[in-house]
């Protein structure tokens, strides 16, 4: 609820992010994911056009590490259970416009581009994080709660204290 999103802004702020979302449950390909992508060490390959699962050298976060950041918040380990991410989807994140104004004050913010080497299009939410992060910016995603993504056959998602539905 709005007690969440206002908890997760306040956190933000506190850790100095640029931007901060979460990781909204996304059916692709037949395959269900979570919007929210770290690094890896491997290159990933396209699996087609449509392939919106990160680009290459990136992959999801898992639902076990969105539990294991809150568990780190719940026993003192961490001040805050948000996790520092590479890119997040625009489905549902904030931007401190405070922060752009100061490490990025001139456009253009959003704008498509394209994966090196490729034709595939990045979409905007994630062209938007990998300039955050070259100018030295923060990306966190707030694993307490997932907001609910609808698709024609079934409800994704979980409330705040519920499991992470990925299958």
């Amino acid at each position: 609820g709005g007690y969440d999103v206002l908890q997760m802004l306040l956190d933000a702020k506190r850790g100095g992010a640029a931007v901060v979302g979460t990781a909204v449950c996304q059916r692709t390909l037949g395959e269900t994911h979570l919007m929210a992508y770290v690094e890896t060490e491997k290159p990933r390959i396209f699996t087609g056009e449509n392939d919106h699962r990160g680009g290459d050298g990136f992959r999801p976060v898992t639902p076990e590490e969105l539990d294991t950041a809150i568990k780190l918040a719940e026993h003192g380990d961490a001040r805050t259970p948000l996790l520092p991410v590479a890119r997040i989807s625009g489905s549902f994140f904030a931007v401190n416009l405070a922060w752009v104004r100061e490490h990025w004050p001139r456009p253009p913010w959003f704008l498509f581009g394209h994966v090196d080497g490729t034709l595939r299009v990045l979409g905007e939410d994630h062209w938007f994080c990998d300039k955050v992060r070259a100018v030295g910016g923060k990306v966190l995603c707030d694993p307490r709660f997932i907001p609910l993504h609808r698709s024609p056959t079934r409800l994704l998602g979980r409330s705040a204290l519920g499991k992470v539905d990925v299958r």
